[in-house]
């Protein structure tokens, strides 16, 4: 029997491919009107590495980063760290083409797409760009919070407030809620004790 008329075909529907023809055709380019976003679940701490897959298929892939502040040895140094937003989730913009989801399948640490009722669930446009502009704005930046990371010895740190604000220094100690730090000013050095909530730490 005669399958449907593809004429008749709508977009989402899923379809089937004969062998002769899957293996001729390629994956359709996305960025082009009508492409949709997807959402693949990644196993944890593989999301960059998963969104570098996709694209490396002709997809565009999406994670939302959240910046935030962690230490690093020998001497524990504070550094800005990107972590994905949402742990496990990589978008991926494509056509409802059952090859593009088989190919995001197949990649390397993909746990499978997003789905409901076995059909990949769509993502709408607007909640995708409305992530991208947050990011942007850096509303998901946690290293500007003051209690990002605890100020410990060593630590370089800058005045916000005070008669010292604007110069910056190295902390000597911490006790309680307040620090001795040295100032490096224009007439030298200088050994101060400050409270924690007029310094800010130098990432």
């Amino acid at each position: 029997m005669a399958g449907p008329d593809p004429l008749s075909w709508e977009k989402g529907d899923i379809v089937g491919f004969r062998a002769e023809e899957r293996a001729s055709e390629t994956l359709t380019a996305p960025g082009l009107e009508g492409a949709d976003w997807f959402a693949a679940y990644a196993e944890a701490r593989s999301e960059f590495s998963v969104a570098d897959a996709i694209k490396a298929l002709g997809l565009v892939s999406y994670v939302p980063k959240c910046i935030i502040i962690t230490r690093r040895p020998p001497k524990m140094r504070a550094v800005k760290t990107a972590i994905p937003l949402l742990r496990h989730y990589v978008f991926f913009e494509s056509f409802a083409d059952p090859r593009c989801w088989a190919a995001v399948r197949a990649i390397r640490n993909v746990v499978g797409i997003v789905s409901n009722n076995l059909a990949p669930m769509r993502i709408r446009r607007e909640a995708i760009g409305n992530l991208m502009a947050a990011e942007d704005m850096g509303m998901f930046d946690q290293s500007r919070s003051p209690d990002a990371v605890e100020i410990i010895a060593g630590d370089p740190v800058s005045f916000i407030g005070g008669m010292y604000q604007g110069y910056e220094a190295t902390v000597n100690s911490v006790a309680g809620s307040s620090a001795r730090v040295t100032v490096v000013g224009a007439d030298g050095k200088r050994d101060v004790k400050v409270r924690l909530d007029l310094i800010r730490l130098l990432a």
